[in-house]
């Protein structure tokens, strides 16, 4: 799972690591 700590940073580090699904998911779990 992403890392919401780092805010900005950890989606655009999940969007090249773990693909935009995985951001996506971390959205909506908020």
């Amino acid at each position: 799972m992403c890392v919401r700590k780092l805010g900005i940073w950890a989606k655009l580090k999940c969007k090249l690591e773990n693909g935009e699904e995985e951001s996506v998911r971390d959205e909506k779990q908020r």
